[in-house]
């Protein structure tokens, strides 16, 4: 699937309660997540029965402060019924497979 830009809470709070997905939290500044934002986005492509999306900190300020985000990248992974099933900060491959595999198995 491709990787959608949410910047509004209400838009956030739908896509997360509509079936498995992965909400990426990313910076302009912030160099790790360049790093990771192709393999983010290969992984998009290779799971299309999975929803994910991009949110800028500085552009969705009210969507960062209510998943209390304290360092970027930092991803969470919301199983079909919308509950955070996994969450993990920083630029790590191994861990953001985890995560598909966490909300695959549901």
């Amino acid at each position: 699937s491709e990787v959608s830009n949410i910047a509004d809470l209400a838009t956030f709070r739908t896509f997360v309660e509509s079936g498995p997905s992965v909400s990426y939290f990313t910076a302009s500044w912030c160099g790790p997540c360049r790093q990771i934002a192709p393999v983010y986005s290969e992984l998009a492509k290779a799971n299309g029965e999975i929803k994910f999306s991009k949110i800028d900190i500085d552009e969705a300020k009210d969507i960062a402060e209510k998943m209390k985000i304290r360092s970027v990248p930092t991803f969470f992974f919301f199983g079909k019924d919308g509950k955070l099933a996994f969450t993990f900060s920083g630029a790590d491959t191994k861990m953001l497979e985890e995560g598909l595999g966490k909300i695959k198995s549901e």
